[in-house]
């Protein structure tokens, strides 16, 4: 069974909760890349966002945006927010599809998983009209077992799994693997960070950063 530090190359997920953050102090911890909250549903967009990509990219870190996928918004209006938030910004990793139960959508009806797949796709392919590239997605495994295996394949996956690591037969890119951490570097509310592994080599990592 491998282990979080069986891994090369890690990295953090923030948003605006760890406050101001000191990305050079991040990098020099030993991180190479960062997943940073964007956007979330059809309009919210984060407050520290811009401040946190340009910051991450200009300390060298390979940096994405992530969305918060909204259940009760349609897929075509989350995706215009993702790319209107992100347009400014270049070289960063594929965008991220954050997709988790939450509120009413704890324990699923099939009618609405169908209509969650639905509108998910219609996003997914509209971020790929805009900016040229698929989403990863980004869920629990008990998400990635009830929603995204077999219907959603083709996209790269992040999983978060804070207790062991990801089932053997999950084909994950990134491993979110501590919601608990303490780093160096940030002076917001939430004091704990989010790590996260990249499951190849940093050669492979630059591959995914759009031109």
């Amino acid at each position: 069974m491998q282990d979080a530090k069986d891994y090369a190359v890690h990295g953090v997920d923030v948003s605006s909760y760890q406050g101001e953050i000191d990305w050079l102090l991040i990098a020099a911890q030993g991180m190479r890349f960062a997943f940073i909250k964007a956007t979330e549903s059809a309009s919210h967009v984060d407050a520290r966002f811009a401040y946190n990509i340009k910051g991450a990219l200009d300390a060298g870190l390979y940096a994405g945006a992530y969305h918060f996928f909204g259940f009760s918004s349609k897929g075509s209006e989350q995706a215009e927010n993702l790319c209107r938030a992100l347009s400014p910004f270049k070289r960063t990793l594929p965008p991220v599809l954050d997709v988790e139960y939450s509120g009413s959508f704890k324990n699923p009806t099939p009618e609405q998983l169908d209509s969650v797949k639905r509108e998910l796709r219609i996003c997914a392919e509209r971020i790929n009209a805009v900016l040229g590239v698929r989403p990863l997605i980004y869920c629990p495994e008990d998400v990635y077992f009830g929603v995204i295996k077999g219907s959603f394949d083709d996209l790269g996956l992040w999983i978060r799994n804070v207790s062991s690591p990801p089932y053997g037969q999950i084909p994950w890119l990134f491993w979110q693997y501590c919601s608990t951490a303490r780093l160096k570097g940030y002076t917001g509310p939430e004091r704990c960070i989010d790590l996260d592994v990249f499951g190849g080599s940093e050669e492979e990592l630059k591959r995914l950063a759009l031109n």
